[in-house]
């Protein structure tokens, strides 16, 4: 007797396998990567899948251990305006600032590019590059536990909404300096904006266009949904 059987499996185990997933409620038509954390893969359909240097993906997402030189590539080029999501858990302030992703190309102004750190006092800090100073706006703590936040980068300046609805914004000082290099995360190019966070990032996602107040806060809520059903984290 012939037939055909198929056997349904969880998973192959072969690493150079990018797995079958459902789709993710925090894609979009915007969408220019999506890392969930569980692996290196981008769930976008633009395949900017992480090049990991000396760092690994664990249980709780990217292990981020503050080593110079210790990264993930992501080969994103930023565009003029452009949004990330972001979950983070960084359990005490950094000896140095510490970066969670930047594209700064350069040691000292005129910076290029964008970042998200965390100074030496626990507290989120996002800058863009621009002439004749940098833009910078602290954006309230973010140590001692796990936390979502979105924040928007464009010409008009920086925009950062966090969980518990605080808002932070900065117009651009002088003339914006567009980034050189691609994003890195949990690191960057060179010092002083080279050393990454010492903790997870457990998702990061980046979207093209500057999002309003209301579409942040949908894109948190989905990222804390995505967290608790994806690692068993409960944030907030």
């Amino acid at each position: 007797m012939q037939g055909l059987r198929i056997t349904v499996t969880d998973g192959f185990n072969n690493p150079l396998l990018n797995p079958s997933e459902v789709g993710s409620p925090l894609l979009l038509d915007t969408s220019m990567a999506l890392y969930e954390m569980r692996s290196i893969y981008d769930r976008s359909p633009n395949g900017n899948h992480l090049i990991l240097n000396e760092i690994i993906i664990d249980g709780l997402g990217l292990a981020c251990d503050g080593i110079v030189g210790h990264n993930a590539m992501t080969g994103i080029s930023e565009p003029s305006a452009f949004t990330i999501l972001v979950a983070i858990n960084v359990p005490a302030a950094p000896q140095k600032t510490a970066q969670i992703f930047s594209s700064l190309a350069e040691a000292a102004s005129p910076l290029s590019g964008c970042r998200l750190a965390i100074t030496t006092t626990g507290i989120l800090t996002a800058s863009i590059g621009s002439s004749p100073s940098v833009t910078i706006k602290d954006c309230g703590g973010a140590i001692g536990g796990w936390t979502v936040f979105a924040i928007s980068y464009s010409d008009a300046g920086i925009f950062c909404l966090r969980m518990n609805g605080d808002k932070y914004t900065a117009p651009v000082v002088g003339n914006r300096n567009y980034a050189r290099r691609p994003m890195i995360l949990g690191g960057g190019y060179v010092a002083p904006h080279d050393m990454g966070i010492n903790g997870h990032i457990g998702l990061f996602s980046v979207y093209e266009g500057a999002f309003s107040e209301s579409e942040m806060m949908t894109l948190i809520q989905k990222g804390k949904d995505a967290m608790k059903k994806g690692k068993g984290i409960n944030i907030g």
